[in-house]
Parts: structure tokens; C-alpha cells; sequence
């Protein structure tokens, strides 16, 4: 399975992830911005634009587990984030 984050900017493609992945940012950095994932499913989420810019600065101090997004490719996948989240005006996951 996997979790599709939604930009509510028209002009930000949305990102399709696997659920570990996306999952393993909800429960550390992300947590409380976006609520416990054991009380709020990723696929139910939504962010307002204060949320979505909170999510990228909590993600420029958190340092990626190996592995967490492709191996030898983790960092590449925190700057995706990072910038989705900068741009997107906020987001749904589903």
C-alpha cells in the first residue's frame, strides 16, 4: 500500500510513497504537527499551508534512519519532502 500526498497547489505534482515510509515521518518529526498516528491515519490527513512549512523545518533537523526512503538514497527523499511541503500550500494524504 502506499499513501498519495495531495498538493492543494495546482502547480506541485502530487508524491506517492510507500506507507513505511511516510509513516516513519508521521510517528518521529511529524507527529506533533500532523497528530499521533496511532490516533490519525495518514490517510485521513490534512495540512494547511502553516502546517505543511512546519513539517519541512521540523524535517531540516531530523536525520533519516538508513534505509527509510531507498538505501543510499535518503537524503535525496528528505529534500523531496522537504520541498513538497515548502511549496504545496498545504496537503491531503489518502
Amino acid at each position: 500500500m502506499s499513501v498519495q500526498l495531495i498538493a492543494n497547489n495546482p502547480n506541485i505534482e502530487d508524491i506517492e510513497v510507500a506507507n513505511g515510509t511516510f509513516h516513519e515521518l508521521h510517528k518521529g518529526p511529524l507527529k506533533k504537527i500532523l497528530g499521533d498516528p496511532g490516533e490519525v491515519s495518514a490517510h485521513d490527513l490534512q495540512a494547511t499551508a502553516e502546517q505543511a512549512e512546519a513539517c519541512a523545518k521540523a524535517l531540516e533537523l531530523w536525520t533519516p534512519p538508513q534505509g527509510w526512503f531507498q538505501t543510499g538514497k535518503e537524503i535525496s527523499g528528505l529534500i523531496m519532502f522537504m520541498d513538497f511541503f515548502r511549496r504545496s500550500g498545504g496537503f491531503t494524504a489518502v
